[in-house]
């Protein structure tokens, strides 16, 4: 015992040693800005990042612009790199004096439908943008513009409305359905039109109880040249924030885009899909689109997770006939077993042995 303690007296020895040797570097500060330096910054702001354009919208965006140091009437100087020149017309950074904040217009009135187009401005001079503001001297901003067309009813080529049910969370919606549409892809929206909900829990449906501010539109992707073995055609449902109530956060995707999009696996939905071992939305070619919902559930920090709470939504216009039949066995009494038949509105007899 005492001839280790004798090693750990040595080794704290050295260690102290080398730690009186070593030089520790002097500390430097950064140059500080130039005199007089606005402060320029663009904050942070919903007209930055990724938007999608219809044609009737007017094809201007406007980014706010600020400074800390408002003094003296400026153009502010800035670089610009673009995906495509000719689509934008960048106006100017102009300040008057005293004012704090004012607007980059930026004009794409001559880029083409169904292309996206991205644009990278920053601000380099340093005096106008400081090397120690803890905001951004530069955004991003890309965007696609679109030509939207809504489903239509058959018999009347009017925007069809679709009754859309959910009875797991005991709610009924009628909305319209909206897309633009790339190389066979649609890209679909629905525009609800109005709600009902008689469920248990009220503000859990998936299209909101209260305020339009309650809920978001339904997102989907529907691939009108990809179909299963049965002829129908493949509809992808996105990982998606469906709405906020009564405290909660709620998140729906098809179970693939929970695998792929949330835990992060790589994996081809289109090809997964057809595979056969994932369950997957679809449309049935007469009107009706249905969806398998994986559902995620954000409420007062904790979460939790509910899988197969489909829903569907016909179209008004279509001539639909219901052969659907669920059987459901009873407890056997006395060697008979009772076994209860709910059918769809066009079965007229059910024979069984």
């Amino acid at each position: 015992m005492k001839k280790y303690f004798v090693y750990i007296l040595a080794a704290v020895a050295i260690a102290l040693g080398l730690t009186a040797c070593h030089k520790v570097a002097e500390y430097e500060p950064g140059q500080p800005d130039v005199e007089g330096c606005y402060g320029v910054y663009f904050p942070s702001q919903a007209g930055t990042g990724y938007h999608i354009f219809s044609p009737a919208e007017e094809p201007v965006a406007e980014i706010t612009v600020k400074r800390t140091l408002s003094k003296g009437a400026i153009d502010v100087p800035y670089v610009a790199t673009t995906s495509d020149d000719a689509a934008f017309a960048l106006g100017k950074i102009h300040f008057d004096d005293g004012q704090e904040e004012t607007t980059l217009e930026i004009d794409f009135s001559k880029s083409e439908i169904a292309k996206t187009y991205s644009l990278s401005v920053s601000i380099l001079d340093e005096q106008y943008a400081s090397k120690y503001n803890n905001v951004a001297a530069s955004f991003d901003f890309s965007f696609m513009r679109v030509e939207y067309q809504y489903f239509l009813n058959p018999k009347t080529q009017e925007p069809a409305i679709f009754t859309f049910d959910q009875p797991w969370w005991g709610e009924t919606a009628t909305a319209r359905i909206k897309y633009y549409e790339i190389d066979g892809v649609r890209y679909c929206q629905t525009e609800t039109l109005a709600h009902f909900y008689e469920g248990e829990y009220e503000g859990y449906g998936f299209f909101g109880t209260g305020t339009p501010e309650d809920y978001a539109e339904l997102n989907f992707v529907w691939y009108t040249d990809k179909t299963d073995i049965d002829g129908n055609q493949l509809v992808q449902l996105p990982m998606q924030r469906a709405m906020y109530v009564n405290g909660a956060e709620r998140y729906m995707f098809d179970y693939i885009a929970f695998l792929r999009d949330w835990k992060g696996q790589n994996l081809d939905w289109v090809k997964e899909a057809l595979s056969g071992d994932y369950p997957y939305g679809y449309y049935d070619g007469n009107g009706g689109f249905f969806f398998y919902v994986y559902a995620y559930v954000s409420l007062e920090g904790n979460g939790y997770s509910v899988d197969d709470i489909d829903f569907y939504g016909i179209a008004d216009g279509f001539t639909r006939v219901d052969y659907s039949i669920e059987a459901e066995l009873d407890y056997a009494v006395e060697g008979v077993l009772p076994v209860y038949f709910e059918v769809g509105a066009d079965v007229k007899e059910i024979r069984f042995a």
